[in-house]
């Protein structure tokens, strides 16, 4: 008989991506069925995952995503104490690393988030370029917040972040005055959209949430709460 194996090593006891709220909604659907290119970062996922170490790897490390409770607009509105490192981000799918291509549902989207969330002109500031003025994004703004054809495979917010963000950039103006979101404004759905500021005190599942974590995921969605209105 050889010399028995030791159990392996875990160098950590968990993995923790930064996954929120948006990841877990299946968005188009396909022969009746929804499909989410994100499924690997839903809690659905992470419940699965847990539930198979639990039996099978008892052992490993655990997975679950800290941010897993808060929307998108929920985690960046909790940046506003450093607006100039967020304004040194880029999450643009098309263009080389750090740049904007401006016409994609991505760029659309960080776009709006920032412009809801802190100002029109911070959101120039930080794509290069008003996208708000272009009437070619009409369509890819209609289709984020999901009045029309099918939700862009992009990592954007949930239908819901999308309303409730076009209902605040467009607060106060003539639904004219942004070409690519006079749509979005004219429409019943987006009227009727939940105020940004009860969307930043939701709260969604957080029983995979280490206990660690818990305090400082709270604390970004107190602040994101406490953001004051741009």
């Amino acid at each position: 008989m050889g010399t028995p194996r030791s159990p392996p090593t875990w160098r950590s006891r968990r993995c923790s991506p930064a996954t929120c709220a948006a990841a877990g909604w299946p968005w188009p659907s396909y022969l009746g069925r929804p499909v989410n290119h994100q499924w690997t970062k839903s809690y659905e996922f992470e419940a699965a995952i847990g539930g198979y170490r639990d039996r099978w790897l008892p052992g490993a490390a655990g997975y679950s995503s800290p941010l897993r409770p808060l929307y998108e607009l929920q985690i960046i509105a909790s940046l506003s104490g450093d607006v100039d490192a967020y304004l040194r981000t880029a999450s643009c799918n098309r263009a080389p690393a750090g740049a904007w291509c401006r016409s994609c549902a991505k760029c659309a989207w960080v776009f709006l988030a920032t412009a809801a969330l802190f100002g029109h002109a911070l959101a120039i500031r930080k794509i290069g370029a008003d996208m708000f003025a272009d009437p070619a994004l009409a369509g890819v703004y209609q289709e984020m917040a999901g009045l029309t054809g099918t939700k862009p495979f992009e990592c954007t917010g949930t239908e819901g972040e999308v309303r409730a963000a076009i209902r605040a950039a467009g607060r106060g103006r003539d639904a004219g005055a942004y070409p690519a979101l006079a749509a979005c404004l004219r429409d019943p759905a987006v009227a009727g959209a939940r105020p940004l500021a009860a969307l930043l005190a939701e709260w969604g599942h957080d029983e995979l949430v280490p206990a660690a974590f818990l305090g400082q995921v709270r604390k970004a969605r107190a602040e994101a709460g406490a953001r004051p209105a741009p």
